[in-house]
Order: structure tokens, then sequence, then C-alpha cells
């Protein structure tokens, strides 16, 4: 739950400094909506982790699949590793066809 708190106050200082508006349609929208959807998930998955025992385990387990959305997050301070980047893309963009 560190790295969860850790994301929430970083998209909270991100979105006082930009403001809400230039945060979601300025010229790294794309990177910030998908910061906004992976913190939005992650407390999601945080709630249902410490919710009753009986959530469904195959919710959470989709749920862990917002973690290679997280390496992707990381990815976009890396623009160094290019062919790692582009690895990584690759493997989400063949999630998403399934």
């Amino acid at each position: 739950y560190i790295f969860t708190s850790l994301f929430i106050i970083e998209l909270g200082i991100r979105l006082h400094e930009a403001g809400v508006r230039d945060f979601f349609s300025g010229s790294d929208w794309r990177w910030n909506w998908l910061d906004a959807i992976v913190v939005m998930l992650s407390i999601i998955y945080a709630v249902m982790a410490l919710g009753p025992s009986r959530s469904s385990g195959r919710a959470l387990r989709n749920f862990t699949l917002t973690r290679l959305l997280r390496v992707a997050k990381i990815l976009r301070g890396m623009k160094y590793l290019r062919e790692l980047r582009l690895l990584i893309l690759g493997m989400l963009a063949s999630i998403r066809g399934v």
C-alpha cells in the first residue's frame, strides 16, 4: 500500500500544479489519463483486498493486470531505454487485444 499511497500523492501534486483542465487535456494528456486510471484501479484493488474474504478472487486477479500499467508509467521516465519501452508497450497492446 506504500506505492499506492505514493502514486496518490504524486497524482495530487501534479493535478494541483497543472490544474485539472490542463492535466487532462494538455500535451501529455494520454500519460496523465493513464496515471489517473492506474491510481484509481490501485485504490479499488486495495479496497477489495481489505474487504471481506467472500470477495471474488477472480476479480482480484483481474486487477493485477494493472501492475503492467504501473510499469508503463515508470517507462515514461525512462525514454532512453527505447527498446525496453517498445517491448513493454507491445505487451500492453497485445493484452488489450485479448
